[in-house]
């Protein structure tokens, strides 16, 4: 990655519009260059790319394999190092359906009344697995759970344990990370959900870590500028280049009280796809 691969054709050159021979730079995956633009290189660090999915990519100088997680893959990053990956398949894709299902056009006011319901959501647990499992089950067949409802539970309350239930499985991606070697000490975040504070601070809570924010949100298209300045020759590597381009804009600190009131819940939502799976054979 960075790599100058040779300059445009002519036919490639007049197609777009722009100059023969401009050069071209080794790029890659989308969420790959996303953790060069979030400035995930090196050991020990976790790139968490949220959209309407969500990808845990970490980097080990020491190749490991284990059940639950991809990976490692040597030399998929950066020379030497090792990336492990993690992946919940609906996330903002459940918020995003919950929000058309009430009818709302934005997050605004349903975050407001999330914000005023205590953790665990009285009670109220959510398996996300809409679209099936990526990680750590790698079941397609899956399918998301509200349980616990009660006429008490408003919309407020399905709004903000669907985020309890992302952040839940997040962490148990974690969790398996960490039972296979993996203890990531830094965590950077980037995608929607930064925009959410709400959201922001029950994944920082949910998994006890804090959370670093970047400047530059949109952590692929960073990574396709540090990529290519490394190409242009304007930085001699590109750990040198994320030195230089990626900045840090704050940090999200987990408050220790509530991830303990977040515990009991937790295990809830890890029974509930072992429970689910027998209840649901058969009807596939």
């Amino acid at each position: 990655l960075g790599e100058l691969v040779g300059g445009l054709t002519t036919k490639a050159a007049d197609h777009l519009g722009l100059r023969k021979d401009l050069p071209v730079v080794q790029g890659g995956a989308d969420a790959f260059i996303g953790m060069i633009g979030l400035g995930v290189v090196r050991p020990g660090s976790l790139a968490f790319i949220t959209g309407s999915s969500h990808l845990h990519l970490g980097l080990s100088e020491e190749a490991f394999h284990g059940t639950g997680v991809w990976g490692t893959y040597f030399d998929a990053l950066l020379p030497g190092m090792h990336v492990v990956e993690g992946g919940q398949t609906s996330t903002g894709s459940v918020v995003n359906w919950l929000k058309n299902l009430f009818g709302v056009e934005d997050y605004k006011a349903l975050n407001l009344e999330a914000e005023k319901i205590p953790a665990g959501s009285e009670g109220l647990i959510v398996q996300e697995h809409f679209q099936g499992n990526r990680t750590p089950y790698t079941d397609p067949i899956s399918r998301g759970v509200f349980h616990g409802l009660t006429l008490k539970h408003q919309r407020a309350h399905l709004f903000r344990a669907v985020i309890e239930g992302v952040s839940f499985g997040s962490e148990l991606i974690l969790e398996t990370m960490r039972n296979n070697g993996f203890k990531p000490d830094r965590i950077v975040i980037a995608g929607g959900a930064t925009r959410s504070p709400l959201w922001l601070q029950i994944h920082a809570d949910v998994s006890n870590l804090p959370l670093t924010i970047t400047k530059v949100p949109d952590a692929p298209s960073l990574g396709c500028a540090i990529l290519a300045a490394t190409g242009a020759g304007l930085f001699p590597d590109v750990s040198t280049a994320v030195k230089k381009m990626v900045q840090v804009d704050r940090f999200v600190e987990p408050n220790s009280e509530v991830h303990q009131q977040y515990q009991p819940f937790y295990e809830n939502y890890k029974e509930t796809y072992h429970s689910m799976k027998k209840l649901r054979m058969g009807l596939e």
